[in-house]
């Protein structure tokens, strides 16, 4: 699930739609993914969009040079 939340960072995700794709309660999720990777689920989403935020105004403003 995490890859998959990795590659379609863009989709609406909701803690309910990641819990069905394996299975688990939403809360049950929450605890086990800031277990593993130290942030809930939708807080590594928006980081994964503000990063990719990041990178396009980079790239932007490079080919404006």
């Amino acid at each position: 699930m995490h890859q998959q939340i990795t590659m379609d960072f863009s989709r609406k995700w909701t803690i309910e739609a990641m819990a069905r794709l394996i299975n688990f309660s939403p809360s049950y999720l929450y605890t086990v993914y800031k277990q593993i990777f130290g942030v809930s689920p939708l807080s590594y989403i928006i980081t994964l969009r503000i990063e990719r935020a990041k990178m396009i105004l980079i790239e932007s403003k490079n080919a404006h040079k």
